[in-house]
């Protein structure tokens, strides 16, 4: 009995020491599919020696707050837009988020710039071409459609929270700069590098020069009406 009991705590160690190495390495944030298949020394998936419900055991032990501690847990939970859930170390936090973006970003911009770009085919425009508020709002819903993830955990409580308590950290205030201007989190649009008057340039410098002719689009404008 009590020899069965020391090999299900060894195997239990062995099984939080895996999922820990593994979520310190790149891209940091996982899904419990992806956690289930992490490897060991041996080279064999999680999922293969151990049943579904301990390693979800496992993972709800270490996204548990500790009684009494006014701190998130060491691993931080974060679902997006489509309900799927992730997992990051916190510590770990903000690499995984500087990965996201710079994956993302083109896409983000692609889908707006492609959006502006008919917009001002057809001689019209938008809010968001013109209020920076506006702008904000169409690059989160943008983000939101078609980077989840991303967005998910930008706009979770956590990724500013998570901040305080690793405040003292060199290495991640080098970071974090990047998302935060005198401690307050920065627009989505300036994290991603955007500006919305360049980006209106930039298109319209891909279209025929009239494009960029107040007093000729008036013209078109007023003509379509009839």
């Amino acid at each position: 009995y009590y020899r069965e009991i020391v090999v299900e705590n060894d195997e239990s160690v062995q099984l939080l020491k895996t999922i820990d190495e593994n979520l310190e390495k790149s891209p940091y944030v996982y899904t419990t599919k992806q956690i289930s298949e992490f490897c060991g020394e041996d080279k064999v998936p999680l999922i293969q020696r151990y049943s579904r419900e301990i390693i979800l055991t496992a993972i709800k032990k270490k996204t548990a707050i500790t009684p009494n501690s006014l701190q998130l847990p060491s691993l931080l939970t974060f679902v997006d837009s489509e309900s799927e859930k992730w997992f990051v170390v916190k510590h770990k936090l903000y690499y995984a988020f500087e990965d996201l973006r710079d994956k993302e970003r083109s896409n983000i911009k692609k889908r707006l710039t492609t959006r502006w770009r008919e917009i001002i085919k057809e001689y019209r425009n938008e809010p968001s071409m013109k209020n920076d508020i506006e702008f904000e709002r169409l690059v989160i819903e943008i983000a939101n459609e078609h980077a989840p993830l991303f967005t998910a955990v930008y706009l979770d409580g956590k990724f500013v929270i998570t901040k305080e308590e690793l405040q003292m950290d060199a290495g991640i205030a080098t970071v974090t700069k990047n998302f935060f201007a005198d401690g307050v989190l920065s627009p989505l649009h300036k994290i991603l590098g955007f500006n919305r008057t360049y980006l209106i340039k930039s298109i319209n410098a891909t279209l025929p020069f009239w494009y960029s002719v107040p007093l000729f689009v008036a013209i078109i404008k007023f003509f379509k009406h009839f």
